[in-house]
């Protein structure tokens, strides 16, 4: 299973993957037929907090693990990981998720996370049985780039505090 743009291609990693990535990111990496550029330190560090915490989600929640796993984002042209993006836990009970994503500086600007994030919400609305309705992010004031992002996708500002702005998409219904 994956996900395709015009320039992408976003791969679900699987629970086992997740626990090899906290070790061996290029190695999962590599499984997808694609490759990378050797992640700095701090990423790694911060990168298995959050396989750890999505790995309990999928355990929590295994019918959902499509929106709870991280997804690699990868471009087509030369099968080069670009970043990562992915939900923050299974859809809440009022049919809501909160969407995350990273993209390695050297790629930024060139609207891949864009990509990825519309290909990613699209993805949400669509699903029958884990159904997200309401997709939520949110960005610090001074990230001008997400902000992009979201707006881009379609997201609206809604309230800012404590340092962070709340940005929302709903799912538009059929007419």
């Amino acid at each position: 299973m994956h996900l395709e743009t015009a320039r992408l291609i976003l791969y679900p990693m699987s629970a086992s993957q997740l626990r090899q990535a906290m070790r061996d990111l290029p190695g999962v990496v590599q499984s997808f037929g694609a490759h990378m550029e050797p992640p700095r330190f701090w990423e790694a560090w911060k990168r298995r907090k959050v396989y750890r915490a999505k790995r309990a989600w999928i355990e929590h929640s295994p019918g959902a693990w499509l929106l709870t796993t991280s997804w690699l984002i990868v471009r087509k042209s030369d099968r080069m990981l670009m970043g990562e993006a992915g939900f923050k836990g299974p859809p809440s009970e009022y049919d809501a998720v909160e969407i995350g994503y990273g993209i390695n500086e050297a790629h930024r600007g060139q609207g891949i996370m864009t990509e990825a994030v519309g290909a990613l919400c699209d993805f949400a609305f669509m699903q029958k049985k884990h159904k997200a309705a309401l997709i939520t992010a949110f960005t610090k004031p001074a990230n001008i780039a997400s902000h992009r992002v979201l707006e881009k996708n379609g997201f609206a500002r809604v309230s800012a505090g404590g340092g962070l702005w709340k940005w929302t998409k709903h799912k538009e219904e059929a007419p």
